[in-house]
C-alpha cells in the first residue's frame, strides 16, 4: 500500500506508514546514520546470507562512503578476504571473492546491463575477473579482463538513479537533500521483503522537513 502511495505522489502518507512500522531511523549526524545503515546491512546479511540487499543514496560521495563502510566491516567480521586492486572506470578499487559489485555499462558480449548486480567469484593479479550475476531470471557466470572491460564498482550501495532497474529482497535508503517524489518512489520500491529509511538532523531539521523534501514534485526540479 505504501508503494502505491509513493507512486501516486502521496509521499507523506507513505512515510507515515513506514514510520509507524519502525522502518524510519533518525540520527543526530549523517555519519552515524550511514554507519548504522552499514551495520544493519551486515547483520541482515549474516542472518540471511542468501537474500539480496542494496543500500541506496542520492549522492555519489555517500554511495562511496557506504561501500567503504560495509567492506571494512565485512573484513572485520571475516566475511570478506583480501583481494587485488584494479584501475576501474570510477578509480582504483580492491575486488575480493564474495564482493558485491554492479556493472556500470551495457555490454552485449557479456550480456550485462548498466545496474546489473553480481558477486565476485574470483579476481586474479592479471585482471581476470569472474562474477556470478544475480539475475533472478537468468543467473549466470560472467568472465572478463579489466583491460577490455572495467565498468564495474562495489555494489553494496548505489545511487538511486543507478538502481532504477534493480530488485532486491532488502533495501536500505539514505535520505538527503536532492530527493523528490520520483526519486523517493524509486528508492522505496526496490525491495520485495523489507526496506528501512535513514535520515539525520544535520541534513533535515525534522521528520516533517524530510517529508517535505521527498514530497517535492519532480517536474519542478526538472524545470
Amino acid at each position: 500500500n505504501a508503494t502505491k502511495m509513493f507512486a501516486l505522489g502521496e509521499v507523506s502518507k507513505a512515510l507515515d506508514a513506514y514510520n509507524k512500522e519502525n522502518k524510519v531511523h533518525c540520527y543526530e549526524k549523517k555519519g552515524s546514520a550511514m554507519a548504522n545503515m552499514a551495520i544493519r546491512y551486515i547483520e541482515d546479511r549474516k542472518k540471511m546470507p542468501n537474500e539480496s540487499q542494496i543500500m541506496l543514496a542520492y549522492k555519489r560521495e555517500d554511495v562511496k562512503e557506504l561501500n567503504e563502510q560495509v567492506r571494512w566491516r565485512l573484513k572485520d567480521h571475516s566475511l570478506l578476504g583480501g583481494g587485488n586492486e584494479y584501475v576501474l572506470s570510477n578509480g582504483k578499487r580492491e575486488l575480493s571473492p564474495k564482493d558485491q559489485v554492479y556493472f556500470l555499462r551495457n555490454n552485449n558480449e557479456l550480456d550485462v546491463k548498466n545496474g546489473t548486480l553480481g558477486e565476485v567469484i574470483s579476481a586474479d593479479k592479471e585482471g581476470n575477473i569472474s562474477i556470478n550475476v544475480k539475475d533472478r531470471e537468468n543467473a549466470r557466470v560472467v568472465s572478463f579482463n579489466v583491460d577490455k572491460y572495467n565498468y564495474v564498482d562495489h555494489g553494496y550501495a548505489a545511487t538511486v538513479h543507478k538502481a532504477q532497474g534493480v530488485t532486491v529482497d532488502k533495501a536500505y535508503v539514505m535520505a538527503s537533500k536532492g530527493y523528490n517524489q520520483h526519486i523517493a518512489y524509486v528508492a522505496m520500491s526496490r525491495h520485495i521483503k523489507d526496506v528501512n529509511l535513514y535520515w539525520s538532523k544535520d541534513e533535515f531539521s525534522s521528520f516533517g522537513d524530510m517529508n517535505n523534501q521527498m514530497s517535492r514534485e519532480a517536474r519542478k526540479d526538472n524545470a
